[in-house]
């Protein structure tokens, strides 16, 4: 795990590290239901959905201001 995140901090920026390491919990969560058949609260789902919006909301304003300057050309 130390290693993967190690290698991955000399690859990508750290700010876009952090919001991927943030939502492991939740897709380790995800997951766990999916493949194991664990029963999800609607609180965890809550959670789930909130964890991954929270990792979302800055690439969605990434591509949100390219997507402007691409039309304004």
């Amino acid at each position: 795990s130390y290693l993967a995140y190690n290698f991955a901090l000399s690859r990508v920026p750290v700010p876009v590290l952090s919001l991927y390491v943030a939502a492991g919990p939740a897709i380790g969560t995800a997951a766990a239901a999916v493949i194991f058949g664990e029963t999800l609260s609607a609180t965890a789902l809550l959670g789930i959905v909130l964890i991954l919006l929270g990792a979302a909301i800055p690439h969605l304003r990434t591509l949100l201001a390219r997507s402007r300057s691409i039309s304004i050309r």
